[in-house]
Order: structure tokens, then sequence, then C-alpha cells
């Protein structure tokens, strides 16, 4: 399977992460959450930023993450708690000249700029508090 397939399964089954937490017939109170990421000392410029939930029956949420700062909405937040944190970023090696018909025939490799410590294998938490203000920073290296 290429990378882009890779890449395509993973975006899509988180999509389907986030849906399977919205559809719950129980309220839970959600709290936004925003924050900052960066790389080497600078923030990531695009990726996406997901929190797994340590206590059972909560919800996993993410969003996306823009010039090193991610906003989850209340509506999309999370219930107060503990929760693992995976954060991905990815480029692609096609030259910026490529032709789109050879890229479809032979799609280009996916390289990760973040490396499994933060996202397949992460070792990053985070805790979410049931206030108005959710503040996280994460501060990643890429060595």
């Amino acid at each position: 399977m290429s990378w882009v397939r890779v890449l395509l399964a993973l975006v899509l089954s988180s999509s389907f992460l986030f849906a399977s937490g919205c559809g719950s017939s129980a309220t839970v109170d959600r709290y936004a959450v925003n924050g900052a990421v960066t790389l080497d000392g600078e923030p990531l410029s695009t990726g996406a930023i997901t929190f797994f939930p340590d206590t059972e029956g909560a919800v996993a949420s993410g969003g996306t993450i823009q010039n090193g700062e991610f906003v989850i909405a209340k509506e999309q937040g999370l219930p107060a708690g503990t929760y693992k944190v995976s954060i991905t970023s990815t480029v692609s090696t096609a030259p910026a000249s490529a032709d789109p018909n050879e890229l479809m025939e032979n799609p280009p490799e996916v390289k990760s700029l973040v490396p499994a410590r933060y996202n397949s294998e992460t070792t990053l938490t985070a805790e979410v508090y049931d206030t108005a203000e959710n503040f996280l920073s994460f501060d990643l290296n890429s060595k």
C-alpha cells in the first residue's frame, strides 16, 4: 500500500473516531481546548492533533494545527480528564513541479516531520480541566 493510501486511511479513520464521540445519547460536558505546537523551537506549520482519553467511556477529539496553533471549540471539545496526545505532520517527497498526471500513476512517498514518540508511540499527555480556559503547549524535538 502506498504512503498516500496509508495517510488517507489514517485521516479517514480519525474522522470516524471524531464522529463516533458525537453520536452518543449521553450528555457529556465538553470544554474548549486550544494551544501551541512547536517542532525544534519553530511553530509546526501544519498537522493534526488528537486527544485519546485515559478514562473508559470518555470521547476522543482533535483538530488541525496551522502555524503552530490549534483550536478545538467547545462543541467538539473534550470532557475534563487525562489524555494521551498524538501529533502528526507530513510532507510529500514529490517535487513542486511534478506533473499531476504522473503523481496519480506513481504517488510520491510521504515523510513524517514528527517522530513516532509523539504520534504512533506517543509519550505525550495532557490534562483537560472543567474550566473555560484550557491552553496546552507542546514543544517537540525532531532529534
